[in-house]
Order: C-alpha cells, then sequence, then structure tokens
C-alpha cells in the first residue's frame, strides 16, 4: 500500500491531535453531537478546513435510495 504525501501525513496528524485535544478536554460521557461540535471548534482554531454534516446522495447498484450526510468532509 502506497504511503501519503507528506501534505496529507502532516494534516492527518494536525487532525487527530485536534480530536485529541477535545477528548482530554472533555473527557467521556457526553453525547456525539457535544463531541463534534468541540472537534469544529478547534478545526477552526487550528484552522483546518473542513465542513460539517456534508449532504450525500446514497446509491445502491446504480440507483439513489437516499440521502445521508458526513460528519466531517473536505
Amino acid at each position: 500500500m502506497k504511503e501519503p504525501n507528506s501534505e496529507v501525513d502532516a494534516l492527518t496528524r494536525k487532525v487527530i491531535g485536534a480530536a485529541i485535544n477535545v477528548h482530554r478536554e472533555l473527557g467521556p460521557g457526553y453525547l456525539e453531537s457535544v463531541y463534534e461540535s468541540a472537534l469544529c471548534t478547534e478545526l477552526e482554531l487550528q484552522y483546518i478546513n473542513f465542513a460539517n454534516q456534508y449532504p450525500v446522495q446514497v446509491l445502491y447498484k446504480g440507483r439513489f435510495v437516499g440521502e445521508s450526510h458526513l460528519d466531517f468532509f473536505d
């Protein structure tokens, strides 16, 4: 398997670091929506571009079967 380029690797480290920061600050026990909101804040503070709850069409065997949302997308 091919390793990601250095730009993707650096971004991955920043995103994982942001998630760790949220976990360290909040700890366990909150609803997913709280962690998602906190991660949005952390990503913004680190100037990481993203879209939250990004809508996507779901296809099954080439046919549209519904819509969903990606928690985070860039």
